[in-house]
């Protein structure tokens, strides 16, 4: 028996302090998330229809 849990893809954003680079941490998951929500991200916010 398994049990489905939802799991929220997370990305870490860091820059780096010394070059002028920003490093992103995560899922392939959670970066494929970002680049949908960055070509589209009407689409991604909460909608509170009735």
């Amino acid at each position: 028996m398994s049990t489905d849990k939802h799991t929220t893809n997370r990305l870490v954003i860091v820059r780096n302090t010394i070059l002028p680079e920003v490093f992103i941490h995560g899922t392939r998951e959670g970066f494929l998330e970002l680049l949908n929500w960055l070509g589209n991200p009407v689409d991604m916010l909460p909608c509170n229809c009735e």
